[in-house]
């Protein structure tokens, strides 16, 4: 269902009737419950003379979930700790790699990322984490 201003939006471009400048300027999702409640309820003034009687069912179904968003407990904010990616495992769990060069098995700690091909005296002492050390 279309409403006033949809329809507005829509013929504004040929109609200089009006200037809808005004709606850029407005706050988005400011959750104002009472100024909404307001602006829905002035709705039903015009009663038989509005100029679309389908929509005042809507406006009453929107005062109804305004009134009800006013008078719901708020939930406070949610406190979320975030991903700690360097702790340890809680149950570290061991694995048991073979080298590549050497052939010699080595064990590690399991952690995210790739697994090194080599064991601890095999890998090149110029490398470093970050990429080749010059």
């Amino acid at each position: 269902m279309r409403n006033g201003l949809a329809e507005a939006l829509l013929s504004d471009a040929e109609d200089d009737s009006y200037d809808l400048s005004w709606l850029h300027r407005l706050p988005s999702q400011a959750k104002d419950w009472q100024q909404a409640i307001w602006w829905v309820e002035r709705g039903p003034l015009y009663g038989e003379q509005a100029a679309r009687p389908e929509s005042l069912d809507d406006l009453r179904n929107r005062s109804t979930a305004y009134q009800a968003k006013l008078t719901a407990p708020t939930k406070p904010p949610r406190k979320v700790a975030p991903p700690n990616h360097n702790a340890e495992p809680a149950n570290p769990t061991i694995e048991v790699l073979v080298c590549e060069t050497c052939g010699l098995s080595f064990d590690r700690v399991v952690v995210r990322g790739r697994k090194p091909k080599n064991c601890p005296g095999c890998r090149r002492p110029e490398r470093t984490a970050g990429g080749v050390a010059s």
